[in-house]
């Protein structure tokens, strides 16, 4: 009998040390094509990214990524397979303590008839790896925002050439609390 309560004690005190909730998340970013800092070599997109959890604690960092292989349907592009990092605690030396990796599901930046320069992206994202405090996170996070590219800027050799101002919201598992 001590032996289970036992087990039961450390599989609870396990579950606790690994931050086993999930909880909502929203913020927002402010990202450039090219990104002038990105975390990885294929990363187009990129900036800012300021971030709420629902347990009141807001995170400021950094993200970059790429939607994948892109496809087209007349006016409307879909993104598979990329993958988005969202950095935080950083260190200096472009280095960051808490990260979390997301693939993109599906994406979708239809572009209006007649409108080439501009279009809102909505895209899925899945929670699929983390460093530091989101060694173990997963989740879902919903990324939506109107995005320019002005395209006679990047012919010119003039950069950035493109923006987005993306909202972020979804849920995240597996949070390790913020060290002091």
């Amino acid at each position: 009998m001590l032996r289970s309560i036992l087990a039961l004690v450390l599989a609870a005190g396990c579950q606790l040390a690994i931050g086993q909730d999930c909880i909502g998340v929203r913020g927002l970013a402010q990202a450039m094509l090219p990104t002038d800092k990105p975390l990885h070599d294929i990363d187009g997109w990129g900036g800012p990214v300021y971030l709420t959890l629902d347990t009141g604690e807001v995170l400021v960092g950094i993200f970059s990524g790429q939607d994948g292989d892109a496809t087209w349907h007349s006016h409307v592009g879909v993104g598979k397979g990329g993958s988005y990092t969202f950095a935080f605690n950083g260190q200096g030396g472009g280095l960051y303590l808490d990260t979390f990796t997301t693939s993109v599901t599906n994406a979708t930046y239809p572009i209006p008839k007649g409108h080439n320069e501009v279009g809102v992206y909505q895209g899925s994202h899945k929670i699929v790896s983390g460093t530091g405090r989101f060694i173990n996170a997963s989740g879902t996070i919903l990324v939506r925002g109107t995005w320019m590219v002005a395209g006679p800027l990047a012919d010119l050799g003039i950069t950035p050439f493109g923006f987005w101002n993306p909202d972020i919201t979804g849920t995240i598992c597996n949070v390790l609390p913020a060290a002091h």
